[in-house]
């Protein structure tokens, strides 16, 4: 006979013992699918954007450590034909507000040179699409030019010894960020389709107004006489004998 207080032993195979297993492990079951669940179901956090450059034009950047080793030449040409290149263009026509920019590209030689001064030389150029200012009509224009650019990291960049040398964040150089600058420098303010020209009519008015030469030699016969007599007439002098003027006054008033 059992000592009170003593509970009987659990029979393994026994109908209650696989009652009281069941509900014993049920729970933890349901505990554990739940979990899976809600890790399957829950969203992820999306990685951090990359540079746009990295992604789209990592190869127009420049690591000064590999620079000292040796000098890097770059040869570059962004077309729309390619995708991610398309991009980039179209980042650069919003950014320049040019109405198409359907080519860019540069060859770029860098070397360091002594006392951590390091040295761009390069030459780009881009096919661009802008507005005639005397017709309104668009038209495509090739530009060029050449680059020289000395430049040094920031933090050995001083004011006095380096008057002639560009300082730049961190330890890389983007070369596209400076072909892009020197693109905007060289845009013509007032872009000119090839063979435009001012109407007749509305060069005879400037003539009026402006003193321009007309188009046509008979109308520049015209407007020539009378420039010219209004450059031969003497200048008003508002404060001629001004002295004189007022004694007048005086006497009058007097």
């Amino acid at each position: 006979m059992m000592a009170k207080g003593k509970k009987k032993p659990l029979v393994k195979n026994s109908a209650k013992g696989k009652k009281m297993a069941r509900t014993a492990t049920a729970p933890t079951a349901s505990l554990a699918g739940a979990r899976a669940a809600r890790v399957n179901n829950s969203p992820r956090p999306l990685p951090a954007a990359p540079h746009p450059h990295h992604v789209i034009f990592r190869k127009g950047w420049v690591t000064l450590r590999d620079l000292k080793k040796k000098p890097i030449e770059i040869n570059w040409q962004l077309q729309k034909s390619d995708k991610k290149q398309a991009e980039m263009l179209r980042a650069i026509e919003k950014r320049l507000r040019l109405i198409a920019l359907d080519e860019f590209t540069a060859d770029i030689k860098c070397e360091k040179l002594d006392n951590k001064v390091y040295y761009m030389a390069s030459h780009w150029s881009a096919v661009v699409r802008q507005q005639c200012v005397i017709t309104l009509d668009e038209f495509d224009e090739k530009i060029s030019g050449d680059l020289h650019l000395d430049f040094i990291e920031e933090r050995y960049y001083d004011e006095k010894r380096h008057k002639d040398v560009e300082p730049i964040a961190g330890d890389e150089l983007d070369t596209l960020e400076q072909m892009v600058q020197e693109l905007s420098l060289n845009l013509n303010p007032f872009p000119k389709k090839p063979g435009a020209t001012i109407p007749v009519a509305f060069r005879a008015e400037l003539a009026n107004v402006n003193g321009l030469p007309d188009a046509t030699p008979h109308q520049k016969s015209k407007t020539a006489a009378p420039t010219k007599a209004i450059a031969q007439q003497p200048m008003a002098k508002p404060f001629a004998n001004l002295a004189e003027k007022l004694k007048a006054k005086n006497q009058s008033n007097k």
